[in-house]
């Protein structure tokens, strides 16, 4: 009779503990599922520290997934929702880079213009310095005919 309490004892451990397993498994791919329409639902609109908390508990579920035994059904079921992160995770990048890419093209833009005043500043600044230049020309000109005739003058009053 005690053989007989015991192995019945044994046999409802053994049932509690797959079925344990079992909801361990479900509820694991439960919060998989919960956090992959959360990221795809909102993750657009995450920043890059919303990434990485809502990554890190994603990857907290991975960690307890490792320990539970999946059913085939329940392993395709996870690797859907990895490969649904994944894409999310590559929309959000993606997004990212047509942003950055955008405001590069407005720097870029911008320098242009800008590069356009420099230039047409230089040419204005050369062009007055030009003017100046002959101004100053006029003036060692006018300069240097005073001083030949001062040196005529001088020669010929030694003559």
């Amino acid at each position: 009779m005690n053989i007989r309490l015991l192995i019945v004892f044994i046999a409802s451990f053994v049932c509690s503990l797959s079925m344990a397993s079992c909801s361990k498994e479900k509820d694991n791919l439960d919060k998989l599922r919960q956090l992959t329409e959360q990221i795809e639902k909102e993750g657009l609109q995450y920043d890059e520290d919303q990434w990485e908390s809502v990554l890190n508990k994603f990857g907290e579920v991975e960690e307890d997934c490792a320990k539970c035994e999946f059913s085939e059904e329940q392993l395709r079921q996870k690797g859907e929702y990895e490969g649904r992160v994944a894409t999310a995770l590559a929309r959000y990048a993606s997004q990212k880079l047509g942003e950055e890419m955008k405001n590069l093209g407005v720097k870029m833009q911008n320098s242009l213009i800008e590069f356009e005043g420099v230039a047409k500043g230089i040419a204005d600044g050369m062009e007055t310095f030009s003017h100046e230049m002959e101004g100053f020309s006029e003036q060692f000109k006018g300069i240097a005919e005073q001083f030949e005739g001062i040196m005529n003058g001088l020669i010929e009053d030694k003559e």
